[in-house]
C-alpha cells in the first residue's frame, strides 16, 4: 500500500528546474513525488514496469523522461536494485518527529542493497540533522559513517560507489524480504504459502508506518483466508479500504470491530435482495401479468368494488 497521499510543494510551479522540463519529464517527476509505491523518504523500490503501468506509457517514453530527470540531477535510479531516489524529496517533506525518523530508517532497511543509500544519507542528515542518530545503522552497513558525510562531499554515481557485501543473514534474493517483526510468519504462510517479496514487505510496513496496528494487518490476512482469497492483493485491498474509510481511517482493532458491528447492523436492518431467488420472466410473461392486473381492477369497478375477480366468478 503505499502512502495515503504525497505532498507536492506549491513552489514547484515557480521552479526553473521544473518549468524547464519537457512535458513527459514533468509528468514523471510529479508521479515520482506521489507514486503509490513511494514512502516518506523519497528513496523507494520502483520497478520500471510498475511506473509504465501506472502512467500508461511505453517503455521508450519512460526511459526518455527518466533520462532527462537523471541528467538534471533531480532523480537517480539504480537499475540493478530497481530503486529510485527523488533527490530533494526531504527538502520539501522533512522528517518531523522521532516516529517518522524510525519509519524512514525502517523503509530504507527493507530496500534491496543499493549505493544510492549513501547519497541519500548525506541529504537526509543535512535536512534532518536532529534525527541523524537514527541513521547510524544504515551508515555503518553501507560503509558511509555519518561522521564522514557532508553536504559538500562530491556525490559518486551509482556505478562508482562499491556495493557493500551483505552479512550472511542478508544474503537473499532481492525479490525476497523478511516481514516486519510484528507480523507472524505463520499468518503470512497461511495466506500465501510462500516467502514475502521485498515489495510486499515494504507495503506492509507502509501500513504500519501510517499508524495501523499490527493486529489489524493480521485480521485482514485472517479474513482473506476465511473467505478463501489466499493472496496479498486481496488482503491489501481490505487494508486500503480500512485506511480510506469515509468518516475516519480504521487503524485499531477497536475501530475495526466497531466498523464490522455497524455493517452487520445495516445488513440486518436492510437485508440484501438475492436476485437468484427470484424467477426470471420473459417480456411476454411480464406483459401478461400486467394485463391481468389491469383486468382485475376493471372488473372490481364494474362489480361495485366487492373484491371479486375473474379468478373468482360471481354466483348467478
Amino acid at each position: 500500500m503505499a502512502m495515503r497521499y504525497g505532498a507536492v510543494h506549491t513552489q514547484i510551479w515557480q521552479s526553473p528546474d521544473f518549468r524547464g522540463l519537457p512535458e513527459d519529464a514533468k509528468m514523471l517527476f510529479l508521479y515520482l513525488l506521489t507514486s503509490p509505491h513511494a514512502n516518506l523518504t523519497g528513496l523507494y523500490l520502483l520497478p520500471k514496469a510498475y511506473a509504465q503501468d501506472d502512467l500508461g506509457w511505453e517503455a521508450a517514453t519512460l526511459e526518455r523522461a527518466m533520462r532527462v530527470l537523471i541528467e538534471r540531477d533531480m532523480v537517480r535510479y539504480d537499475d540493478g536494485a530497481r530503486v529510485v531516489w527523488v533527490v530533494k524529496y526531504l527538502k520539501f517533506n522533512p522528517i518531523g518527529n522521532q516516529k517518522q525518523a524510525i519509519g524512514a530508517v525502517n523503509a530504507v532497511k527493507r530496500l534491496p542493497k543499493t549505493p544510492l543509500v549513501c547519497d541519500f544519507l548525506k541529504v537526509a542528515i543535512g535536512y534532518s540533522d536532529t534525527y541523524a542518530k537514527h541513521f547510524d545503522s544504515l551508515s555503518v552497513a553501507y560503509g558511509c559513517p555519518i561522521d564522514n558525510l557532508a553536504m559538500n562531499t562530491p556525490t559518486p554515481t551509482p556505478t562508482e560507489t562499491p556495493t557493500p557485501t551483505p552479512a550472511k543473514s542478508e544474503q537473499q534474493s532481492s525479490s525476497e524480504a523478511s516481514l516486519p517483526d510484528v507480523i507472524p510468519e505463520r499468518e503470512w504462510e497461511q495466506l500465501t504459502g510462500r516467502v514475502a517479496t521485498a515489495i510486499q514487505s515494504q507495503e506492509i510496513q507502509q501500513f504500519l508506518d501510517e499508524g495501523m496496528q499490527p493486529e489489524v494487518v493480521v485480521w485482514a490476512m485472517q479474513t482473506a483466508v476465511a473467505e478463501d482469497k489466499r493472496n496479498w492483493a486481496y488482503t491489501r485491498g481490505i487494508l486500503r479500504n480500512l485506511m480510506h474509510e469515509s468518516n475516519k481511517p480504521c487503524l485499531t482493532m477497536a475501530q475495526v470491530r466497531a466498523r464490522e458491528a455497524e455493517r452487520q447492523r445495516r445488513d440486518r436492518a436492510d437485508p440484501p435482495v438475492i436476485d437468484s431467488a427470484l424467477p426470471e420472466l420473459s417480456d411476454e410473461e411480464v406483459r401478461l401479468i400486467e394485463w391481468r392486473g389491469r383486468r382485475r381492477q376493471r372488473l372490481e369497478v364494474m362489480r361495485g368494488g366487492d373484491g371479486t375477480t375473474d379468478d373468482a366468478p360471481v354466483a348467478r
